[in-house]
């Protein structure tokens, strides 16, 4: 079975993952925390725009992989975004890699042949965001 959770930030800068609850407020939404097996939950405001979901994939050294996360292995870094119009989780080539166009879907076997590993996320470095906006 498919683990769906995702993260999200808290104005803290506190990392946390759950489930995801839409908002009625403009800048943050709710991800709620399973704290122990008698489903007692803690629900945490986070950041709209740092909310990104588990892609169901783990890097080369067994981390997760996150929408935003940049992964990096035999020399190219991708941005790790969900298209709609794909229905996929996408490897996207960074800005600096503009001469080649090798966006791609990614799965277990190409983060692991190409020794994929999460290096940084858009969220943590504002400059990344920044720089992906301009491509799109």
């Amino acid at each position: 079975m498919r683990t769906i959770k995702f993260r999200g930030k808290t104005q803290d800068g506190e990392w946390v993952y759950g489930y995801y609850l839409p908002s009625i407020y403009e800048d943050v939404d709710i991800i709620t925390v399973l704290e122990d097996f008698n489903l007692n939950q803690k629900n945490y405001a986070v950041l709209k725009d740092t909310v990104g979901q588990f892609t169901g994939l783990t890097d080369k050294n067994g981390k997760e992989i996150y929408e935003g996360d940049i992964i990096e292995g035999q020399r190219y870094r991708h941005l790790i975004r969900c298209e709609e119009k794909e229905a996929a989780f996408m490897a996207v080539l960074l800005p600096e890699y503009s001469w080649v166009r090798n966006d791609c879907h990614i799965s277990q076997e190409w983060v692991t042949e190409f020794e994929k590993q999460v290096i940084v996320n858009i969220y943590d470095n504002k400059e990344l965001i920044q720089e992906n906006n301009k491509k799109s």
